[in-house]
């Protein structure tokens, strides 16, 4: 989803919700407040729902060369994620995608 951060998003995981189940992932991709990632991480793992809240950067310069993106919440999201996220990010010098986070398997914190 692609909405403001926020309360927009808390009513889209309201809607989608009934519609999602257990192994789904629901990815946020409007640069939400970590701790607020954390908070829905924590409480859609509870329904089984796979949550990644994600970071994107770049203005004008990620419309053209594609965007910093900075996926944090649910690890066990990301081998299915990482493929598309690093297609669709900036490329270092080095050619490497600019994609951070969720690289290391961590305990969500509350």
């Amino acid at each position: 989803m692609m909405v403001p951060a926020g309360r927009p998003v808390d009513d889209v995981i309201g809607a989608l919700k009934p519609l999602i189940g257990k192994g789904d992932i629901l990815i946020d991709g409007g640069n939400s407040y970590f701790m607020n990632t954390t908070a829905r991480t924590n409480e859609l793992k509870k329904s089984g729902i796979i949550f990644i809240g994600t970071g994107v950067s770049g203005r004008e310069e990620g419309a053209l060369r594609g965007s910093s993106i900075m996926p944090g919440g649910n690890y066990d999201g990301w081998p299915y994620v990482s493929s598309f996220l690093r297609q669709i990010a900036a490329k270092a010098e080095d050619g490497d995608p600019v994609v951070t986070g969720l690289v290391a398997k961590a305990p969500v914190i509350l």
